[in-house]
């Protein structure tokens, strides 16, 4: 993967480098379907629904723009700017995983999101504004879409001897391996899946073995129940390059870095269904209520939060949150595109530029994507139903045990994990050697989230496990040049 790169000097020339194209003024890279022109103001915006994240940065004299965070780092710092830790940044990850932001872990780096449109003058914050999807009215009477022929076009074509599949028991995965195998009746499928501590995957397992028997797939199941935490965190934040993560992108980092070797060159994953076919919780009718909504994407309260840092920072918002009228489902499902969307654009693409792999995600193909966006929500959610439409379209398509087993997923039980760690381990490897831990975070309270979750009398795995890899992300950025100011 070639990372494309941008750089504006005041008074100059841009320096350019990928598959930039210019023409009436504008700037264009057509994969991350990003427009820039530079009048008396820097001027950007990017399209719907992309999934190679941009980053941007500037000072009085330098604007900088690429695919890669930690290029424009490094150029920054060539330059003798000063790059530190974002502390606000890591305060709302905390808060709600994926927050609703632009900006990164690093001060004055941004993330440019798709929709967004942002005006940018040397030496000012950007000014930014996100461009919410309108889909085209449909007319009720409107032919339903048709799930099958939109998946099938990603799986056609593609070779299936050095191609592997994501596979738990749920819907999304589930229906691209049996639609792989009636485009590829005689082909050796290749199906990857794992069993890990405490809740997830390993639930699944019974069903995943099922599904492989009945469609007759090559199953390799990796055990990650003995891996150390602390070792895959240190890992984890030397691969992914934006060093930012939760306990999800821990199992795809374990499952894919497993996958690479095997010598497979497409990876293809369910990513997408959730967000095009309604399916977490909150997109249930009870969460149209603003505060409900609020309360069910937060997974730390402020109250926490403000017992951890030193020091209080904003927080990441949903304008909506403010209104009394109910959420519709769209504004919901908006919401999860620009957050964990955004989220998974960054740590997918680290991944691939890693491990050397090319994701296959049928259900974010544009087509997909903006064919579903325009269905009515009653097709939708029906009653209390998520991926009601799923359901119905494939009905006659899922095995009984698929479609009556609930979801558990590829994700990790962090508070598991941490049992075969003392506190003291745990601490040390928080404040140890980090300028930034140390100069943020207040150690006590720190020390007594790492004590609740050992003693079971709480579950803080994931805000522990948050903060380690904030600290060692923070490590990492000194290590990439000058001295990082906190």
């Amino acid at each position: 993967m070639t990372d494309r790169f941008l750089l504006f000097r005041r008074e100059d020339h841009p320096s350019v480098s990928g598959d930039w194209s210019y023409r009436d003024g504008w700037w264009f890279l057509r994969e991350a379907d990003v427009h820039l022109t530079c009048g008396k103001s820097l001027q950007l915006r990017k399209g719907l629904f992309v999934t190679r994240p941009f980053f941007y940065s500037g000072c009085e004299e330098l604007f900088v723009a690429s695919t890669s965070w930690i290029e424009v780092v490094q150029t920054l710092r060539r330059y003798g700017i000063p790059v530190g830790c974002e502390a606000e940044f890591v305060w709302q990850y905390l808060e709600s995983q994926c927050p609703l932001t632009n900006k990164t872990f690093c001060r004055n780096v941004y993330v440019l999101r798709c929709g967004e449109q942002v005006n940018y003058l040397f030496g000012r914050k950007p000014q930014a504004s996100l461009k919410k999807y309108v889909p085209p009215a449909v007319e009720a009477s409107r032919e339903e879409p048709d799930l099958r022929k939109l998946l099938v076009v990603s799986l056609r074509e593609l070779a299936m001897d050095n191609a592997g599949f994501h596979l738990s028991a749920g819907l999304d995965s589930s229906i691209l391996i049996i639609l792989a195998r009636q485009l590829h009746p005689e082909a050796s499928i290749k199906a990857f899946s794992c069993k890990t501590l405490g809740r997830g995957p390993g639930d699944e397992l019974p069903n995943v073995h099922r599904l492989a028997r009945d469609y007759r797939l090559d199953l390799t199941v990796y055990d990650f129940t003995q891996v150390d935490l602390l070792l895959e965190g240190r890992r984890l934040i030397e691969t992914l390059h934006y060093p930012i993560a939760h306990p999800s992108h821990l199992t795809r980092f374990l499952l894919d870095d497993a996958i690479s070797a095997e010598h497979m060159d497409y990876v293809v994953t369910g990513r997408g269904a959730d967000e095009s076919l309604a399916g977490y919780s909150w997109h249930l009718p009870e969460y149209a209520d603003p505060r409900r909504h609020r309360e069910r994407v937060l997974v730390t309260s402020r109250g926490l939060l403000q017992s951890i840092f030193k020091q209080e920072w904003q927080s990441a918002y949903f304008s909506k949150w403010a209104r009394p009228a109910p959420l519709s489902l769209t504004e919901r499902l908006q919401y999860d595109w620009w957050t964990l969307f955004e989220s998974w654009n960054v740590i997918e693409t680290s991944l691939e530029r890693s491990f050397g792999l090319e994701y296959v995600n049928p259900f974010l193909r544009r087509e997909f994507i903006e064919t579903l966006i325009a269905m009515p929500a009653a097709r939708l959610i029906a009653g209390n139903t998520s991926k009601s439409y799923l359901k119905k379209y494939f009905k006659h398509t899922y095995p009984q045990y698929i479609l009556e087993y609930p979801k558990r997923g590829l994700t990790m039980d962090i508070n598991a994990y941490f049992q075969g760690y003392s506190s003291r381990e745990i601490m040390h490897a928080i404040f140890n050697d980090c300028d930034f831990a140390q100069r943020q975070l207040r150690r006590s309270a720190v020390e007594k989230l790492v004590e609740e979750t050992l003693t079971g009398t709480g579950e803080y795995g994931w805000q522990v496990w948050s903060l380690y890899l904030a600290s060692l992300a923070s490590i990492k950025l000194s290590a990439l040049g000058h001295q990082v100011y906190s």
